[in-house]
């Protein structure tokens, strides 16, 4: 199951950014970020209090059951906003445990969207983000599909993409010694033909294995 991170929405809360002539003193959005983190709250989460990004807007940390970590970033074209809600985790993203993120997820966007304060709400793909402004209405013209923070279910790949990364790992050590030991000996006689060539297809193999673990977010 994988989790939209972008959302788009509109709101009727005040433009609270500070200006000084042409030079901006606070940017906007802290009072759109409290208001997320209130909804967080009345889901059950701890929530930290919002600290600037500067021109990315207004960011806060929060955790959700214990171990679950997670940052929502909110960032002001008001009345339009962009959000960006992650999980917070160093493991692979094959590795994390996406069940409470995708849960809460689905908690929050129900929850935004019975909130009379905002409207206009669609979610977008970690892919396809960050949605500049003039392309929200690209985004809420998606569909039912854009509604929703978790995507469809795409075709399965028989061979996970946290294998592929281990696989390519191991070939690309194992041709790396390979190569070191011809190039110390000085000499090719002096070491096997076969092994030079193993040591080749090892870093072939290595390097496309590696490349299909990319492809497939294993370390987004």
């Amino acid at each position: 199951m994988r989790v939209k991170p972008w959302a788009v929405f509109a709101t009727d809360l005040p433009d609270d950014q500070i200006e000084n002539g042409h030079d901006i003193v606070v940017y906007g959005g802290r009072n759109v970020a409290v208001a997320i983190g209130e909804i967080f709250t009345k889901l059950g989460c701890k929530v930290g209090e919002p600290y600037s990004v500067e021109e990315q807007g207004w960011e806060f940390l929060l955790s959700y059951r214990a171990h679950n970590d997670f940052s929502c970033r909110v960032s002001s074209f008001h009345p339009a906003f962009r959000l960006l809600f992650e999980q917070v985790s160093l493991r692979p993203r094959a590795f994390r445990n996406t069940a409470a993120y995708a849960e809460l997820a689905l908690s929050f966007s129900n929850a935004l969207e019975a909130d009379p304060r905002f409207h206009d709400i669609a979610w977008c793909a970690f892919e396809d983000g960050p949605p500049e402004p003039d392309e929200f209405g690209a985004v809420r013209e998606g569909g039912e599909e854009a509604h929703s923070p978790i995507a469809p279910r795409g075709r399965r790949h028989f061979v996970p993409a946290w294998i592929w990364l281990i696989l390519g790992i191991w070939m690309l050590l194992t041709s790396a010694g390979m190569l070191q030991l011809w190039f110390t000996e000085f000499r090719a006689d002096n070491v096997a033909a076969n092994d030079l060539a193993f040591g080749f297809f090892a870093l072939g193999v290595g390097g496309l294995a590696l490349r299909t673990a990319l492809s497939r977010g294993v370390l987004k």
